[in-house]
């Protein structure tokens, strides 16, 4: 049985990966910014055959909680076999250009 962290689990496409995921039965560990809609990803995942689904919200703007988030996955699911990293944000364009402050925090979240 698999052991999934997914990364930015409520957009689209983790969310129907993660279906796939849990056809097989896999044990999966959410991470989004939004505690209900991680909550309702959780709920789907289980009807759809997912062995066990934990969620953990966090603001991945705020990197110095990656450590910890990783260390809890880690620790709650005896260890992990994939991670999978699909979070990101779309910026105001016209805000990145004028804002050092915005175009740091979009790069922190998306390629950080």
């Amino acid at each position: 049985m698999l052991k999934i962290l997914i990364v930015g689990a409520t957009s689209a496409i983790a969310h129907e990966t993660a279906r796939l995921f849990a056809a097989d039965h896999a044990e999966l560990f959410l991470v989004g910014r939004n505690p209900d809609k991680l909550e309702a990803v959780r709920d789907d995942l289980l009807v759809h055959g997912a062995a066990r689904v934990e969620t953990y919200a966090l603001d991945l703007a705020n990197l110095a909680q990656h450590q910890a988030m990783l260390d809890t996955a880690i620790e709650t699911l005896g260890g992990l076999d994939a991670v999978l990293i699909a979070h990101g944000t779309l910026t105001n364009q016209q805000s990145a250009q004028q804002s050092v402050e915005e175009t740091l925090r979009e790069l922190n979240i998306n390629f950080l």
